[in-house]
């Protein structure tokens, strides 16, 4: 999708990087491509299904982090039968057809409050403390 003046918003993509970027390495999984917003749990849904499915090998590891992220694991622990992209997945598929896909997205007014409450609350992997009626809570 090319910017036709200078206030279209491509609202897959990042403004920091080339229209053409390609966001992954490998292009694209044979089995499954789940495609996720930041905060709706896409990195526990990749361990999940790959750790579970029968045509790949068992993952001993945690994914878990202190926090409670599912952020542990690397590449290699994976069988690469199913990937795990954020938005710019869209971009770098654009004119693909048949691709097995799971979009992981929030579709409603609420549903966008409580991801962006979530995001607050726990960016990443980061500790955020909040004192809440005088307790310290994270």
């Amino acid at each position: 999708m090319a910017k036709e003046n200078r206030w279209d918003i491509d609202l897959f993509g990042r403004p920091d990087l080339p229209h053409n970027h390609r966001g992954d390495r490998d292009k694209n999984a044979k089995l499954l491509n789940i495609v996720f917003h930041g905060g709706t749990f896409g990195n526990f849904l990749k361990y999940f299904l790959d750790k579970f499915f029968k045509l790949s090998p068992d993952i001993e590891a945690t994914p878990f982090t202190d926090t409670g992220t599912s952020h542990t694991l690397k590449k290699e622990h994976f069988s690469g039968l199913i990937q795990r992209y954020h938005l710019q997945f869209i971009n770098d598929n654009v004119g693909e057809t048949d691709l097995p896909v799971c979009v992981i997205l929030p579709n409603t007014a609420p549903d966008f409050l409580f991801l962006k409450t979530a995001q607050w609350f726990r960016a990443g992997d980061k500790k955020i403390f909040l004192i809440i009626y005088g307790t310290k809570k994270y």
